[in-house]
């Protein structure tokens, strides 16, 4: 038991650490407020606080334990699964992901960067210069028509699937890097056109709860239009040989954005005017980590802040040329991606109101 004494010093200790939790958090927020470009990328830590599971967890079911099935296996091309009872247990995972991503809620973080849009970017001057930067970029695509939106001084890069960024920022604002689970596409990759939205379709797909198969009478509904072979989700897959059908509008703006704020941030009086704010990112698929850590060497004016629960994932490099300089161009938060939001959010509420 603990004495009177012993109890005050441990109430101290924990006093430090809020104190300095919340330095980081006021750091954070000072660091946003004064920049001029933000780049948010996201991983499944970001999702999981809108109660998705993340790789790990996404197929544990007893169903799938007894069938001896993995994520990684269902996570693979269509093309792969010979037998009707694999692509009966393939779409009866899918289809309960996509179902799942399209009912689920998202957590109140994306509503937080919603707001940050508009209170603080929104009221940020943008440089014409920038504005035609991008555009000189794009009008190289294909896709490109004159006078099509460009994004502003906000991005989204994301690996999540569930495509909930799109409820709250515009298409031109968002890359999801690994295609989304609500667009589905030809097994077969017949053409580039291929893909189309699945939502309607997802409404009329019942999954057997005992087996977490569809009908098989469902079958002969999930062919592409074009050609018949069997769909899939626009998802990148593990073991993808080509059939994966990237969205190259998605990409092609998020390398015109990015060129641009390296571009114009050399330009800008303040210290570190882009910030990367990386949410949830693991180390199952570093992707997002990685492309990360290439920003903040490419543009010195750049700094990351980095949330994650995971203290792993916090010490982790990947990139051995940013090592000496992490004390100076990373800022490590130990959190959920929901709560570091909420705690961002209120020390910079108080430093606009402070700047009024």
């Amino acid at each position: 038991m603990q004495t009177h004494k012993e109890e005050q010093v441990a109430s101290s200790e924990l006093d430090e650490i809020s104190s300095s939790l919340e330095n980081v958090y006021e750091k954070a927020a000072q660091l946003i407020y004064n920049s001029k470009y933000l780049l948010i990328t996201c991983g499944a830590g970001f999702s999981k606080d809108s109660g998705l599971a993340v790789y790990k967890d996404i197929a544990s079911n007893p169903i799938y334990q007894e069938k001896n099935l993995t994520y990684h296996d269902l996570a693979r091309p269509v093309s792969t699964f010979e037998t009707e009872q694999e692509l009966l247990d393939y779409y009866g995972f899918w289809v309960n992901c996509a179902q799942s991503y399209l009912n689920t809620p998202s957590h109140s973080g994306y509503q937080i960067l919603k707001d940050w849009k508009q209170l603080l970017y929104s009221k940020k001057e943008i440089q014409k210069e920038f504005n035609e930067k991008q555009i000189e970029i794009l009008s190289a695509s294909q896709w490109w028509k004159e006078n099509c939106k460009i994004a502003s001084n906000m991005f989204i890069y994301s690996s999540n699937v569930d495509n909930h960024f799109s409820r709250y920022f515009e298409k031109e604002e968002i890359y999801n890097i690994h295609g989304h689970a609500l667009n589905w596409q030809c097994g077969n990759h017949c053409n580039e056109d291929c893909v189309w939205n699945f939502t309607k379709q997802l409404q009329n797909i019942i999954i057997n709860q005992e087996t977490l198969q569809i009908d098989n009478e469902k079958l002969k509904e999930l062919k592409c239009e074009k050609c018949q072979h069997a769909s899939m989700p626009n998802v990148l897959m593990f073991g993808d040989l080509g059939q994966y059908i990237r969205n190259t509008e998605e990409e092609d703006r998020y390398i015109a954005w990015e060129c641009s704020v390296e571009t114009f941030s050399k330009e800008s009086s303040t210290k570190f005017p882009f910030i990367i704010l990386e949410l949830g990112c693991g180390l199952t698929v570093p992707s997002v980590r990685r492309e990360n850590e290439c920003v903040l060497l490419d543009c010195d004016e750049s700094y990351l802040i980095r949330v994650n629960l995971g203290q792993e994932e916090l010490d982790t490099i990947h990139n051995v040329d940013l090592i000496p300089m992490k004390n100076d161009r990373i800022l490590n938060i130990k959190n959920g991606c929901q709560d570091a939001l909420h705690r961002i959010h209120q020390h910079l509420l108080k430093i606009i109101e402070n700047n009024k």
